[in-house]
């Protein structure tokens, strides 16, 4: 009996050891395999944090006079800094209808197809890559751009005229004093009104079925109708032809403004001031503007009341110039520079005096005028009623 117990405890302590040692074979093979090494992540460097910059000083600033460029008030206004007339460039470029780019130290734009640049406290500016200098630098005020205006305007052919009495100035593309390149041939053709409503001189009034075949023809042989403004690049134009009407009729905003719309092209309007919105056959001022603003039309004078110039002294004809000058000025915010003879009458009073108020002066017979000959003499051709698209050719070509 003692005997069958000791078998059977031999018996069960082998079968434990047997599961001790297969306890112990299974967690042999189920052991983790030892951990690769790991490199030692990098030391975090301390982030040094660069000094805001000094905020720039601002200079001493005041309120300059009321500025207009281009026909549009600049509503926040000028300065003078350092007895430097200065306008943020943004509000020149936008009146100028030009873009403008600026990064906080360089600005550029466009004009009559030029780049023009400018550096934060450069007294220059680069046209094409040219140097130019200027009477003062760019200023970079709060990030933004600020130019010195007069001498930047000069460079961009902006005439400058000043109210005597508010002291408002008054900037206006093409209106400055330049030099035309010589020895283009530029057609000047003469137009008055632009209407079937035959109510005067039926030799006066062109269809307008016929002038749009007049347009049409200048564009498809590759003319440019210009402004006399443009003469100053006259050499950078193909085929330069300046359209011209006298007098101001109210058809030349019913039925030639939507044209020149049409068409994408410009002319020149003379007109007697004193007629403005004083008589039914005229235009308004406030058409006047309009077609100024759209950049199509350039409105200039044909005197008040169309007198004979060469009937009048010299001081009453600079009278004549003086204040239809003024009242285009102040009606549209456009300084003009171009004077259209009444009836193409004018004598050495007049060429003696014209110098003071325009730029240039036209006549009223039928010829070609080139650039090299005098400003205030320009010669132009008569378009009428009866003028046929042959002989209108002709004048072109002439």
């Amino acid at each position: 009996m003692i005997g069958r117990i000791c078998n059977t405890s031999t018996a069960l302590f082998r079968a434990v050891l047997l599961i001790f040692a297969c306890s112990l074979c299974l967690g042999a093979c189920t052991a983790p395999a030892p951990a690769e090494p790991q490199e030692a992540a990098p030391a975090v460097q301390p982030q040094t944090v660069e000094p805001e910059p000094e905020p720039e000083p601002l200079p001493e600033m005041t309120d300059g006079p009321a500025v207009t460029v281009n026909g549009q008030r600049l509503n926040d206004g000028s300065w003078l800094i350092e007895e430097v007339l200065y306008v943020r460039l943004w509000s020149l470029t936008q009146a100028l209808d030009t873009d403008l780019t600026w990064d906080g130290q360089t600005a550029a734009f466009l004009w009559h197809g030029h780049e023009i640049c400018l550096e934060a406290g450069s007294s220059q500016l680069l046209q094409d890559g040219e140097p130019i200098p200027l009477d003062a630098p760019l200023r970079r005020i709060l990030d933004e751009a600020y130019v010195p205006l007069e001498s930047l305007a000069a460079h961009l052919l902006l005439g400058c005229y000043t109210e005597a009495e508010t002291g408002h100035l008054y900037f206006t593309p093409g209106a400055a004093k330049f030099e035309v390149p010589a020895g283009y041939a530029v057609p000047t053709l003469m137009y008055h009104a632009v209407s079937d409503d035959l109510w005067g001189d039926a030799d006066l009034f062109v269809s307008p079925a016929e002038l749009e075949k007049q347009l049409q023809y200048l564009l498809d042989n590759g003319y440019t109708p210009i402004h006399f403004g443009d003469l100053a690049y006259v050499d950078e134009i193909e085929k330069p032809v300046l359209l011209t009407f006298d007098d101001g009729y109210a058809d030349n905003y019913h039925e030639l403004f939507p044209l020149l719309q049409q068409y994408g092209v410009k002319a020149t309007i003379f007109v007697i001031t004193g007629s403005l919105d004083n008589h039914h056959l005229y235009m308004t001022w406030e058409q006047a503007k309009e077609m100024a603003d759209s950049g199509l039309v350039s409105i200039q004078s044909h005197t008040v009341d169309h007198p004979f110039l060469s009937g009048l002294s010299a001081e009453g004809q600079a009278e004549q110039m003086e204040a239809s000058k003024l009242a285009i000025l102040q009606h549209t915010g456009y300084e003009p520079y171009v004077l259209c003879y009444p009836t193409g009458v004018y004598d050495a009073n007049t060429l003696a005096v014209i110098g003071d108020y325009y730029h240039f002066g036209l006549k009223m017979n039928g010829d070609a005028w080139y650039t090299d000959e005098n400003v205030y003499e320009i010669n132009r051709w008569f378009v009428s009623r009866y003028t046929t698209l042959d002989r209108f050719i002709e004048m072109l070509e002439s």
